[in-house]
């Protein structure tokens, strides 16, 4: 029985967001982010066209497909390179706000760790395909992202932001 509740409260919020967005009472960024909360918990990519610990950036193509027309990308080269060629999209250099695109992409370290993607979420966290799962989690903080990333991996950060 919780089973089913749980299940209907999901298509509730799925419902207002939908509605939201035909209305278009909030900005994609929001809706982005709103999407992104919702989903915590599944897995975006039950596809699997790669496997679990390389799906972020197949998830993040899935999130971004329940509000516009986006391709299934596989790889955060070509999700950052996608994210700088599309115009639905600009480029945050400053003051990176909840439901903008953080991307540290695979071939921009030293090469000691893969690269990533995720959504902001509020309080600085940031929401991800697991590696070890390839569920959707709020699984870093800003810094640790920065730590892990920039710190180990010698990635830049770059945000994007749907318009």
């Amino acid at each position: 029985m919780d089973q089913i509740i749980r299940g209907l409260e999901k298509l509730i919020r799925d419902l207002t967001l939908f509605i939201a967005q035909l209305r278009g009472t909030k900005t994609n960024s929001q809706l982005l982010f709103e999407y992104a909360e919702n989903l915590v918990g599944q897995d975006l990519s039950p596809a699997d066209l790669v496997s679990d610990d390389l799906g972020c950036a197949e998830s993040v193509s899935m999130l971004l497909r329940k509000l516009i027309d986006f391709p299934i990308i596989t790889g955060t080269w070509t999700m950052w390179d996608r994210l700088k060629s599309d115009t639905r999209f600009i480029s945050v250099s400053a003051n990176p706000a909840v439901g903008d695109i953080i991307i540290s992409p695979t071939g921009s370290g030293i090469g000691t760790i893969r690269g990533h993607v995720g959504v902001l979420g509020k309080d600085n966290i940031i929401m991800s395909a697991s590696s070890a799962n390839g569920k959707w989690e709020r699984n870093y903080s800003l810094e640790r992202w920065n730590e892990w990333y920039v710190g180990i991996g010698g990635f830049p950060i770059y945000y994007f932001r749907l318009i």
